[in-house]
């Protein structure tokens, strides 16, 4: 009985610090990309930006959760969230004037906008011949959205 209510409390005593709320508490770095990301990153946030790489390199989340970063009431119910997925990026391309069926015989002096379709990946199909889908895509990037109460606040961030 004394053997076990000593071990107990050197394991207390060991293991409690490390269980302290500011252990597990993200660092202000990370806590930035909260505010720098809807914003695209701009001066001031290469701390965030970097926390923000360093956390995808290492698979985690790219945000931290954002009660880590909070503290007092409300830190659990702020309505903030994330979406974090895949995008197929579409570059910008010159526009056919005339063509049938994929093949183009004459093009125009026009371009498309790049763009980016969220929640896909660009690949290879093949329906007769070899396609990217979606159509035009050349490779399939991350994106990261961040909403308060459902809405989504500044522009999704890609890379």
């Amino acid at each position: 009985m004394k053997h076990l209510l000593l071990s107990t409390l050197v394991t207390t005593m060991v293991v409690t610090p490390f269980l302290s709320s500011n252990t597990l508490a993200a660092t202000q770095a990370e806590c930035a990309i909260w505010l720098c990301l809807p914003t695209g990153f701009p001066s001031g946030c290469s701390d965030a930006k970097s926390a923000m790489i360093k956390r995808v390199k290492k698979l985690k989340s790219p945000l931290p959760s954002l009660s880590a970063c909070m503290s007092g009431a409300g830190a659990n119910n702020s309505g903030m969230s994330y979406n974090y997925s895949n995008a197929a990026y579409v570059p910008s391309r010159r526009i056919c004037s005339i063509g049938i069926q994929g093949d183009c015989f004459e093009w125009s002096n026009s371009w498309t906008s790049p763009y980016y379709v969220k929640n896909a990946t660009c690949r290879e199909v093949f329906s007769g011949r070899y396609m990217m889908e979606p159509k035009g895509c050349s490779k399939t990037v991350k994106y990261i959205e961040v909403f308060s109460e459902g809405k989504s606040i500044g522009k999704p961030y890609y890379f």
